[in-house]
């Protein structure tokens, strides 16, 4: 870690200039200062172009390091060309079963593993993922009796023999996909004014739940499978003065004011 501190990786560094100058571009024109969110704009486009002909090789199916951070990052800051992403995203599910299906990704870049792989496609290997009992994984800390999230994977032994912060949340980040994506209840604006009900059913999961007061009442999405036929049923509580986007598969997106609501629909199995 100190090392890290002393000598910065230039991929590492060089993606968040471009994530980060993008960002400041999206803050000026909300703010109205128009001068300023395209001087942003235009140095995040530079850095991009840069951090591409610096660290993509073979069309995306070579990145930096060559390490599933490298991927995550390029996928979810959308630093490579269209073009380049099914090459990339090919590759970060190749070293993610090269590592029997393990995240190897850092604190960086842990947060952004699932959405990436689900936004991509490939939610198959998200659950693969969130469902891993083996070291290093979420479900490995369970087996290990932990009732938070850990620094470390290793952070017990079982034995007596702890180490490092046992309240950390750089791999608690797992818990925004787990209710914005697995439970689908998630913040469209700010102050959950808008919501978006989407739940990614999978995982070998028969059903999820979350729910949260919200700055305008009690907000919910729990969902269960039954896997004999195929249906799911849903239950949905938005709060007052809120509304929200309901989009299940094979339906036209719906847009709801508050109230508690029960849908049913068929998935493939």
């Amino acid at each position: 870690m100190i090392k890290d501190v002393l000598f910065p990786s230039a991929a590492v560094s060089t993606a968040y200039l471009a994530h980060s100058t993008r960002l400041l571009s999206n803050i000026a024109n909300i703010l109205g200062k128009q001068e300023d969110a395209e001087h942003y704009l235009a140095l995040s486009r530079r850095t991009s172009e840069a951090w591409r002909t610096a660290f993509v090789r073979q069309r995306g199916a070579r990145i930096a390091e060559d390490y599933q951070d490298d991927y995550v990052r390029a996928l979810a800051f959308n630093l490579i060309e269209p073009e380049q992403k099914p090459a990339a995203l090919e590759r970060l599910v190749e070293l993610i079963a090269q590592a029997g299906y393990h995240l190897k990704t850092g604190f960086m870049s842990t947060g952004l593993l699932l959405p990436v792989l689900a936004e991509y496609g490939r939610a198959d290997i998200a659950y693969r993922l969130l469902m891993q009992d083996t070291m290093p994984s979420w479900l490995y800390l369970v087996q290990k009796d932990a009732t938070t999230l850990w620094e470390t994977w290793e952070g017990y032994d079982g034995k007596g023999k702890a180490k490092m912060s046992h309240n950390h949340y750089a791999f608690g980040t797992v818990a925004q996909w787990l209710q914005e994506s697995v439970a689908g209840l998630k913040a469209v604006e700010p102050g959950y004014r808008k919501i978006r009900i989407e739940p990614l059913v999978g995982g070998g999961l028969t059903h999820a739940e979350a729910s949260l007061e919200t700055p305008l009442g009690f907000a919910k999405s729990a969902w269960s499978l039954d896997k004999e036929v195929g249906i799911v049923r849903l239950e949905v509580v938005i709060p007052p003065c809120a509304t929200a986007e309901v989009v299940l598969p094979g339906r036209k997106v719906e847009t709801l004011g508050s109230g508690n609501y029960s849908f049913e629909y068929r998935i493939g199995l």
